[in-house]
């Protein structure tokens, strides 16, 4: 889920992307898709962020 994140937002929030808690929601976000139909799909869940660069934030 992470890898679609796009770059220049890795960069702007840094830290906050690293750690236990991250590792978690990947965690619950693939046994959801595994069990059920989940939305946005995978490729589509940052979309927002892929449409707004962080320096127009």
């Amino acid at each position: 889920m992470m890898q679609t994140l796009p770059a220049e937002w890795r960069s702007a929030l840094g830290s906050r992307l690293s750690g236990a808690d991250i590792e978690k929601l990947e965690e619950f976000v693939f046994v959801e898709r595994a069990q059920a139909q989940v939305f946005p799909p995978d490729e589509d869940v940052f979309a927002a962020l892929r449409l707004t660069p962080p320096d127009q934030v």
